[in-house]
């Protein structure tokens, strides 16, 4: 029987070796150290197939990674947020299509709009904060197109549509474009939506009869 081979030891080696050149040349050390931690993480899933090595070893990519990018650029915008964010958005969408689990796909889109909504409020000086909830929206439909819309279910769409909504309300108050207190436009506002979610329910179980 053939003795299975395992490189790990050796990888850990020559990823110490470089870490220690590298940290001569006055790189971040610990980010040094969490992206070849992350590194012996992907050889050792390679060697062992175990989704466990996989999945902490990106993740400790992204969060080294990012932070050593984000040290080495030389401008005023902080990047790490979006780049930590996205990449872990990125992760989970790998896992989603290479290990066909469709719980992935969640984390992937939240992360991801998310990580988009961070950069939005470096780059824009004026008040972003409205755009949150288009980022949340954003999220149910990328999961609608993404995942959902396969099995011809479109729940997603509804939570998507209402919190863009809301967005835009923000929108129109933060520009006093709507005078009226928020609470109260949200008082009226959610019995509507109720009502029209409910009706939507009850029109589907009867045509479906």
């Amino acid at each position: 029987m053939t003795k299975k081979r395992d490189y790990t030891l050796g990888a850990v080696l020559i990823l110490i070796g470089v870490v220690i050149l590298l940290a001569n040349q006055n790189l971040a050390l610990t980010d040094l150290l969490i992206v070849a931690i992350g590194t012996v993480l992907l050889i050792r899933y390679y060697t062992e197939r175990n989704s466990f090595y996989l999945v902490l070893g990106m993740i400790m990519l992204v969060i080294g990674g990012s932070s050593l990018v984000e040290s080495h650029l030389s401008t005023s915008i902080d990047l790490e947020g979006f780049m930590f964010m996205t990449g872990l958005g990125v992760v989970f969408l790998i896992l989603y299509f290479t290990k066909k689990i469709s719980g992935f796909i969640y984390p992937a889109c939240f992360l991801m709009t998310f990580g988009i909504f961070i950069l939005i409020k470096e780059v824009f000086t004026v008040d972003m904060d409205w755009a949150f909830f288009i980022a949340v929206g954003g999220a149910f439909y990328m999961i609608y197109f993404i995942e959902t819309r396969k099995y011809s279910s479109k729940w997603p769409l509804i939570p998507g549509t209402i919190l863009i909504a809301l967005s835009g309300l923000f929108y129109l108050m933060n520009h006093d474009i709507i005078k009226d207190n928020f609470w109260e436009i949200i008082t009226y506002a959610w019995p509507i939506i109720l009502i029209l979610i409910g009706i939507r329910i009850i029109y589907n179980n009867i045509r479906h009869k």
